[in-house]
């Protein structure tokens, strides 16, 4: 194993003080010896200080703080740049956490083993109010990452969690990760574009728990029409790599391009509908910009949509009470 390959765990954190150590003390657990954990508070008002006070005199422990929030992306783009050494590294929510404390050490291993792994991820577990669920991905240790790529939205419930995924940092900053400050998925941007890139390694151990609550910024980020149009950057930019990189077949184009671009695009549109009735057509005529979709498929998305609502509608009426009151 290479002694010189440096891992970085990027805990962005905003807050969550309750959260906190948890997550710190899960990533400086690993066994691996060539690893720096990184808290980038941006401006938190709880004991988020006090608690990384905790932690000083670790010497793989570095805490910065930013003097007012900047935004989530800016401050994970921020922690990447301007704090992280390391050759590869994990972005590790405030609210998640690690268990196998040997997988940073398995994960190098495999990228020393296969240097053609530009990201390396694993199982883990989702917890949420309803109970936990398991991620049980049907890949190989190593795999094409064009087959991951076409797997897109194929695999249940979730396609994989951010807190195991281990980005290869140079080739990251080369597709420039984090850039758009608006789009609070663009992990999911990045593991696309990267998976058109090389091989995957996975690791198929449960090695993570991300915690999904209503506090996530990603079950809430409706109401605000910049973040919520700037969503389809995660499968907009990709899909347009994908189209250009010569690598797939026109059906194999054409089934990820209904199964992911448009029904996101719907989804998106769906909340326009919902909770910007003022301003929708400007803001659908920016999500048809952004999302490359043709005034056929537009139309197709918004036929589908009236369809399901006036189905749900009709079940509502059709429904005993409904009846009852009849």
């Amino acid at each position: 194993m290479d002694p010189g390959l440096k891992i970085s765990i990027i805990i962005p954190t905003l807050n969550r003080a309750g959260f906190l150590k948890e997550a710190v003390d899960s990533a400086l657990a690993q066994t691996y010896p060539g690893l720096e954990v990184i808290v980038a508070d941006n401006a938190s008002a709880d004991n988020t200080p006090a608690v990384a006070a905790g932690y000083i005199n670790n010497p793989r422990f570095r805490y910065f703080r930013n003097d007012s929030n900047i935004g989530m992306v800016p401050n994970w783009r921020k922690a990447l740049l301007e704090y992280s050494s390391g050759d590869w590294f994990l972005i590790l929510s405030d609210d998640d956490f690690l268990i196998d404390p040997d997988y940073i050490k398995d994960a190098v291993a495999l990228i020393r083993e296969f240097p053609e792994v530009v990201l390396v991820y694993a199982n883990g577990y989702k917890k949420t109010a309803d109970g936990d669920f398991a991620l049980d991905l049907p890949f190989d240790r190593v795999q094409s990452g064009k087959k991951i790529f076409l797997t897109r939205n194929n695999l249940g419930q979730q396609d994989f969690m951010l807190c195991n995924v281990l980005f290869n940092k140079t080739l990251a900053l080369k597709l420039k990760a984090f850039s758009n400050d608006h789009n609070i998925a663009c992990d999911s941007e990045l593991f696309l574009k990267m998976c058109l890139t090389g091989d995957v390694g996975f690791i198929k151990k449960a090695v993570s728990v991300y915690r999904a609550h209503e506090n996530n910024l990603i079950y809430n980020y409706s109401r605000d029409p910049d973040i919520l149009l700037n969503h389809a950057d995660w499968f907009a930019r990709p899909y347009e790599m994908a189209a250009e990189s010569g690598f797939f077949t026109a059906p194999e184009l054409a089934a990820w391009r209904k199964r992911v671009v448009l029904t996101e695009a719907g989804n998106i549109y769906k909340r326009i509908l919902i909770y910007h009735k003022s301003a929708f057509f400007r803001l659908t005529r920016i999500l048809i910009k952004k999302s490359g979709i043709s005034p056929a498929e537009f139309a197709h998305i918004n036929l589908a949509i009236l369809s399901h609502w006036r189905s749900k509608l009709f079940a509502m009426l059709r429904s005993p009470f409904a009846r009852a009151g009849g």
